[in-house]
């Protein structure tokens, strides 16, 4: 392939595309807020041990803590959900329910 430079983080973020260049990777993210980052996920295993009702929501407030703590861009947090198997539960789920 051929073309601009510019163009080389958006083919990056195509699932179907190798980009073999590695002149222009980004720099490894500064991890300052690791023990945030930590913290956050301890707490949401404890909570969601604890109580085992409510792993789902305790599970989403650990995923917006760390969108709010800047560890987790929301594209970032899209990009890693499964969608099958959200929609497997969600099937699951619908012929559970009279």
């Amino acid at each position: 392939m051929q073309g601009p430079r510019e163009r080389l983080p958006l083919l990056r973020t195509e699932p179907d595309l190798i980009v073999l260049d590695r002149s222009s990777d980004p720099a490894r993210p500064a991890y300052r807020r690791r023990w945030l980052v930590l913290a956050i996920l301890g707490i949401t295993l404890v909570a969601a041990a604890l109580d085992a009702a409510l792993v789902s929501e305790v599970m989403l407030a650990g995923a917006l803590a760390m969108v709010v703590a800047r560890a987790l861009t929301l594209d970032e947090a899209y990009q890693a959900i499964e969608w099958k198997t959200v929609f497997l539960v969600a099937g699951c789920c619908r012929w559970a329910w009279p």
